[in-house]
């Protein structure tokens, strides 16, 4: 399984979650993106290096999953990765699990 599918998958199993929740980030491209009606952190799509890799389909999970604390990318020479097409790891979907249940469960929100 790929980590986009993982995030998808994942955030379609949180209450709440639906299509109207995805969010259309085409027009947003490399900006600064916030739902302040959620009071989501500001996340800069420009700040992870491989952003444009992610298809178009995995934005809004990707992207919802960042900014919920699902997933955070990584660190590598200075740079944030997503890598969204790389297989996920065992250890990456129970980062991803533990996540989802201790964060989550302390909003509302998400």
């Amino acid at each position: 399984m790929q980590r986009q599918d993982a995030v998808t998958f994942l955030l379609r199993m949180q209450k709440g979650y639906s299509e109207v929740d995805n969010i259309d980030v085409s027009e947003f491209g490399s900006e600064h993106f916030s739902c302040r009606s959620y009071n989501y952190p500001v996340i800069n799509t420009s700040d992870y290096s491989d952003w444009n890799s992610v298809p178009d389909w995995a934005r809004s999970p990707i992207l919802r999953g960042l900014r919920s604390h699902l997933i955070s990318g990584s660190l590598e020479n200075g740079h944030l990765y997503i890598r969204p097409s790389n297989t996920l790891r065992r250890a990456q979907a129970a980062q991803m699990i533990y996540n989802m249940s201790t964060y989550w469960s302390k909003t509302s929100e998400y």
